[in-house]
């Protein structure tokens, strides 16, 4: 037999449950819905039911509608002998109530009895080895019979998990009691160890215990509490007359909120999702600043473009020249625009002056091609016919030479010229 160090607490837990939930409950113990991310599948057919009929959950929930009609036609029948009229059609209007009253956790218990892990795996020795049982058989039957010795028919069913990470039995606990008046009402409390769980725990742990397969009760945490506020409250009293200091007071035990498997694993899920939710944030915000980063160096890269194009427009403009602006953009709001906006007026007087100065040189030329044909026309008078022939002929290309590179010269210059003669 082992030592109290090497035994291993046994894990009695109690959770609430109500009647509408026997459905789902069903439905997970047959692995037809619910949590399974952590079931193994392979080991799915071991799971056993090991107290109650197959129907166990209908006929549970048959049983309840029962006492909800039962203690309806009770109270109608009652209400109808006192001849309390009001109340008997208030009650008709209302219709049945549920057999139990208000309550925070349901009128029905779930039972669940499992050891850790690491103990299914050790070796079992003595009298249970000698009968060819493991350690799963062993605290199953142990578990059957503390079930039924205290619960009775009160135990609808149990049913042994060995899919999960650790062999576990679930049972499920309908207590009820008849009332002063005769009713049947659901009532957790009817079973001394639902309504005192610190006498659950002593149970549970004496009757393992004295089993012989090195389990025992689970930690006084209740007790070790009230030990120390006992404690404390002495050392604060002694304190008062200085028989006693700060010193000798001691730390309260840690609480520790049992959490079922199920919640267990929905919080980690939750916290698995949370750091997920995070990691995906803070790989967006890098790669908002990424590209923030980006447009900047683009940005950058642009406004100096833009800076070299309006330096090379300045310079044009202090040279006097009138194409500093071929190729570039219509004006717009960037600096490139700012710059034709501001250099605008400047280049069109330097294009007005550029006209001007070549209207003037042509105006020169055009009069000394107009004296100069004028002088032809007078020398061809007095020329004999054959000669004045050639020359009138001579005159005729001229003029349309002339005529052409006026033309081209209006189109250069960008506007007609209404004082240049026509031919």
């Amino acid at each position: 037999m082992c030592t109290s160090e090497q035994a291993s607490p046994v894990v009695l837990r109690f959770q609430g449950l109500w009647p509408e939930n026997l459905s789902g409950f069903e439905k997970h113990r047959k692995r037809e819905g619910g949590d399974l991310g952590h079931i193994d599948p392979v080991l799915t057919p071991a799971n056993r039911r090991l107290l109650g009929q197959a129907d166990w959950a209908q006929t549970l929930w048959n049983d309840i509608e029962d006492m909800r009609l039962g203690n309806y036609v009770k109270e109608l029948a009652s209400l109808k002998k006192r001849r309390r009229k009001k109340d008997l059609e208030r009650r008709l209007a209302e219709g049945p109530n549920d057999p139990w009253r208000a309550t925070r956790h349901g009128p029905l218990r779930e039972v669940i009895l499992t050891v850790n892990a690491d103990w299914f795996e050790r070796n079992l020795d003595g009298f249970w080895a000698s009968m060819g049982m493991s350690r799963e058989d062993v605290f199953e039957h142990l578990s059957k019979q503390w079930l039924v010795e205290n619960f009775g028919e009160d135990c609808r069913h149990a049913s042994a998990d060995v899919d999960e990470k650790a062999y576990h039995i679930h049972a499920v606990i309908a207590a009820s009691k008849v009332t002063p008046d005769g009713r049947h009402m659901l009532q957790p409390s009817a079973r001394k160890l639902i309504k005192n769980y610190e006498k659950a725990q002593d149970s549970v742990g004496k009757f393992f215990g004295d089993a012989g397969i090195d389990l025992t009760r689970g930690v006084r945490r209740k007790q070790a509490l009230r030990d120390a506020l006992e404690h404390n409250r002495m050392v604060r009293a002694a304190m008062k007359d200085g028989t006693a200091t700060k010193d000798d007071l001691v730390d309260l035990p840690e609480y520790r909120a049992h959490v079922s498997p199920r919640k267990w694993r929905e919080q980690q899920e939750i916290n698995l999702a949370e750091r997920d939710i995070a990691q995906a944030a803070k790989e967006k915000d890098l790669h908002e600043r990424e590209n923030t980063l980006s447009g900047r160096e683009a940005d950058a890269d642009k406004k100096h473009a833009e800076a070299v194009t309006v330096l090379g427009i300045a310079e044009g403009v202090a040279e006097g020249r009138v194409d500093v602006l071929t190729g570039v953009d219509a004006p717009g709001t960037g600096l490139v625009g700012k710059a034709r906006a501001v250099f605008g007026k400047a280049i069109d007087r330097l294009r007005t002056s550029a006209r001007t100065e070549a209207r003037e040189e042509l105006s020169d030329a055009f009069d000394q091609i107009r004296a100069a044909d004028d002088a032809i026309v007078e020398i061809a008078r007095t020329l004999p016919d054959g000669l004045r022939d050639r020359v009138v002929k001579a005159r005729k290309g001229l003029t349309r030479s002339i005529v052409g590179l006026t033309r081209k010269s209006r189109e250069w210059l960008g506007r007609p010229n209404p004082d240049e003669p026509r031919e």
